[in-house]
């Protein structure tokens, strides 16, 4: 296309002319829509720039993977155009499709996959008329779950957090768009057992989404008593004015960083997973847990910082040339965690199909290349290696775990052959005696409950090149 403001659209101004047309459709080759000639495949779209003298390129694939959008960006990168995309069906709200609507390229139409399609009935059965309480609400994964849940009808939404400021937004932006919706927004400490057993008697939630969690690696193994406060004490306290308060379903919110553990803060998920399992049996409240990795877009994410360093010129920093993570939309995770509540049984881990992991390296030549940039010439990649407690890569099952299906998409239950016992005991022993504990008698407490976890073989730092000089070859 060729930029131009000659041109209108329903008596607005129309910014783009189109040129020229590609598609992969033979029978389309040779011929026009509106006198716009279709001038071949996909491939040639840096040759079909210079014949046509575009300016920019439109990415309008109907139905798209993530791949096959990515193997476009990378033509129109490099024919040294700018480009942009045209929503899908699926992202776009009640209205006609038109080319007014392009954005530019995110991450996630890269990254991401094809949304998982939910059972929208069960999880309205689920959800519709009751009390649901949403723990770390004003993060991301607890926001997004407060978004979806507002559109299921629940009789009350009860929204927590410690975060103040963030918390008043996400209210804010939930009344604006639900007045109907019967909201309380409550800044509160999930460890706090007195206040939480009060918020659980005056509003007596029926569904407990519990997402406040200790996340960041690097800062919870330099404070493991923080982590194992919030999250397994905080867990902890919620299941047990959860339980009082008789609430039928309580879901955890678990990573994938819990599968053998290098990292403090994955022993306190397994931890809580082991927790909740053991807390199930003999108990009216169902206790599930959903497993899964990182989400695109998140708050202090990969994603955030690597933007962050793009908008200052650089350079990105990647710990390791080879370090993979697995990724997916923050609105996937949460259907798919609603999905697993209303269907998962007492005890069960859920886990979330997370797709092919993806090289971080390879996430940050996209994010440079969507500025319009290029990776190792613009803005250079540096390796800093890994930080103590991080994985190469991360894993979604133990040995003994075996995926199961529960007939819904990108939704498995794991078969387990770990048998909880007499975790509790020994769990309230060590919360009352933590202020004592040093950090490494913290990590010797946690290996204790999971053998799998050793704090004493963390990973070394491994120091990549100085620079991108080796540039990697990227794997999406």
């Amino acid at each position: 296309m060729q930029e131009t403001r000659a041109q209108t659209c329903a008596n607005r101004p129309f910014r783009f002319k189109p040129v020229a047309f590609v598609d992969d459709h033979p029978d389309l080759h040779g011929t026009s829509i509106l006198g716009v000639p279709i001038a071949g495949r996909l491939d040639r779209i840096p040759q079909v720039v210079k014949e046509y003298d575009a300016d920019i390129a439109v990415i309008a694939l109907h139905d798209a993977s993530p791949s096959e959008n990515f193997a476009v960006v990378e033509l129109c990168r490099s024919a040294g155009v700018p480009f942009k995309i045209l929503p899908t069906m699926p992202d776009l709200p009640e209205g006609p499709v038109n080319i007014n609507r392009i954005r530019d390229v995110d991450p996630a139409d890269l990254l991401g996959r094809a949304p998982a399609k939910l059972d929208r009935v069960s999880i309205e059965t689920f959800i519709c008329g009751k009390h649901v309480l949403v723990t770390g609400a004003a993060g991301s994964v607890g926001s997004e779950l407060a978004r979806h849940i507002v559109g299921f009808n629940p009789k009350l939404l009860f929204l927590l957090d410690h975060s103040e400021n963030s918390l008043l937004f996400l209210e804010a932006e939930i009344r604006a768009s639900f007045p109907e919706v019967s909201l309380v927004a409550h800044v509160c400490d999930v460890t706090a057992y007195d206040e939480m057993e009060r918020v659980m008697a005056e509003y007596r939630p029926q569904l407990v989404f519990h997402a406040a969690a200790h996340k960041h690696v690097p800062l919870m193994e330099r404070t493991p008593g923080k982590a194992v406060k919030n999250n397994v004490g905080g867990t902890y306290t919620l299941t047990r004015c959860a339980m009082n308060a008789g609430v039928d379903t309580f879901v955890l919110v678990s990573t994938d960083k819990a599968v053998n553990p290098t990292s403090v803060m994955g022993a306190t998920k397994r931890l809580a997973e082991l927790m909740l399992q053991e807390l199930d049996q003999g108990s009216n409240t169902r206790f599930v847990s959903v497993r899964f990795g990182n989400v695109l877009g998140s708050n202090a994410s990969v994603v955030s910082i690597f933007k962050q360093q793009i908008a200052n010129s650089g350079p990105v920093t990647v710990t390791h040339p080879d370090v993979q993570r697995y990724f997916m939309s923050v609105s996937e995770a949460a259907g798919l965690i609603l999905q697993a509540g209303a269907v998962g049984r007492g005890g069960d881990i859920l886990v979330l199909d997370m797709g092919v992991p993806v090289k971080i390296v390879s996430l940050a030549e996209t994010l440079i290349s969507l500025s319009g940039l290029r990776p190792y010439e613009d803005i250079d990649i540096v390796f800093t290696g890994l930080r103590a407690g991080e994985k190469m890569s991360e894993e979604l099952s133990f040995d003994d775990e075996v995926f199961d299906t529960t007939g819904y998409e990108k939704l498995w239950v794991l078969k387990q052959g770990v048998q909880t016992e007499g975790i509790v005991p020994r769990l309230e022993e060590m919360l009352s005696v933590l202020p004592k504990l040093t950090a490494d008698e913290v990590k010797l407490r946690l290996k204790g409950f999971i053998p799998e976890y050793g704090p004493e073989s963390l990973v070394r730092e491994v120091v990549g090149p100085a620079h991108g000089g080796n540039r990697p070859s990227p794997t999406l």
